[in-house]
């Protein structure tokens, strides 16, 4: 029985979940070697990150990389695999608000997501919007990551959070908001109060710096992993998203254009009532898109200047970039913490300091401070201060 059907894409291909017995398989009809290196059991980088990380994090580990594979499909010759959860099924939305009303449980899942964001920030991944989460009496897992190995710098990126009530609603921390009673319904966003109470922002930093630190500890067998995968599988397809799913949605069901013009590959796949899928493979890091169903495609035209020209160029930069410089390393993960505190916190802070272990990572005036163990600060501003010496709006949080 299918409980979840996804957008139509490359000829009316859709993701399923299909429900057997306890169990859930996830038919996605296109290659899955992405999603089992990045999240399945079996995983190099499951091992990298338990043995860098406390045990706490190795439980969080586990239930990140719990996605096993299943090759085969339909006959489709573009492939048509599965993915499922292994010894985690998928609890039901009544059971899943009993488990979210439990503390113990909410905190760890907040956790996981804190260290879910690490990880993609850090390996490209932006797939932790909320339809990509699923909930088990474990905790909460991943099962989609095709959008991965680009440079991202702010941990919206990932889509865990939005910058815009449109884009909050959708992103993975809108289950969280609406077990807390911060959204009357998922399907409108004027309902919602888009924030984390302070001890909740401090569980979710918590995870987000555990899992930066077993990410430094294996930077360097993480890069031989991801180069070693990306040689192996350098014609393996992997998706390219240019601009946000609801303009196609708004284009689609209403004629509505977006502020940016769509290309003539977009508005082609379109026709057909498709919601436009872009994608590169690592051998030719050329943007592509399928002309036929059985599996042809074709370079796609991004005319000079056009707005989307610049989205391009910058998704075409490797994570591996980040991941082999300590100063860029250490920026993302300081981005992203300032990000999450200015982005959740109820407050809305313009300044304030993060001290977690031996780290600092300060806001003033627009620039930011970031200090770990020897590490220098990438830069400084002075700012006016109030009558205790603190900056405006300034807030210490000591996580």
């Amino acid at each position: 029985m299918s409980a979840f059907i996804g957008d139509y894409h490359n000829f009316g291909r859709c993701v399923k979940r299909l429900s057997l017995d306890v169990n859930s398989f996830y038919e996605k009809p296109r290659p899955i070697h992405t999603e089992l290196f990045l999240l399945g059991r079996s995983s190099p980088m499951r091992s990298l990150l338990a043995r860098a990380s406390s045990p706490e994090g190795v439980k969080i580990v586990d239930l990140i990389f719990s996605l096993k594979g299943a090759y085969g499909g339909n006959g489709d010759d573009w492939c048509d695999h599965c993915g499922q959860i292994e010894e985690n099924p998928v609890v039901s939305n009544r059971r899943l608000k009993e488990l979210m009303s439990d503390p113990v449980y909410f905190d760890a899942a907040l956790r996981t997501m804190g260290y879910l964001i690490a990880y993609a920030q850090a390996l490209g991944i932006r797939d932790l919007n909320y339809e990509n989460l699923v909930f088990s009496e474990s905790g909460m897992h991943l099962i989609d990551a095709e959008v991965a190995f680009e440079e991202i710098q702010f941990a919206s990126q990932t889509h865990a959070f939005g910058t815009s009530p449109e884009y909050s609603i959708v992103s993975g921390m809108a289950p969280f908001w609406y077990f807390q009673g911060q959204i009357a319904d998922l399907e409108d966003s004027g309902s919602a109060n888009f924030f984390l109470r302070e001890e909740s922002l401090r569980v979710l930093l918590q995870g987000y710096f555990s899992g930066w630190d077993a990410l430094r500890s294996s930077r360097s067998e993480i890069v031989e992993s991801v180069t070693s995968f990306l040689k192996e599988f350098q014609e393996t397809p992997i998706r390219v998203v240019l601009r946000n799913s609801s303009e196609y949605a708004k284009k689609l069901k209403f004629g509505i254009d977006p502020p940016r013009p769509f290309l003539d590959s977009e508005l082609e796949q379109m026709e057909r009532g498709d919601v436009p899928y872009f994608f590169y493979t690592p051998k030719e890091k050329t943007l592509r898109y399928l002309v036929k169903k059985s599996g042809e495609s074709d370079r796609v035209e991004i005319p000079l200047g056009h707005p989307l020209e610049t989205a391009w160029t910058g998704i075409s930069r490797s994570c591996l970039e980040s991941l082999l410089s300590e100063e860029r390393f250490g920026r993302i993960e300081a981005c992203g913490a300032i990000e999450l505190v200015r982005e959740l916190s109820e407050f809305r802070l313009e300044a304030f300091e993060l001290v977690f272990g031996d780290r600092l990572i300060c806001l003033e005036g627009g620039m930011i401070r970031f200090s770990r163990g020897d590490s220098n600060f990438i830069g400084q501003k002075k700012q006016n201060v109030n009558e205790d010496g603190f900056p405006l709006n300034f807030k210490i949080m000591e996580i």
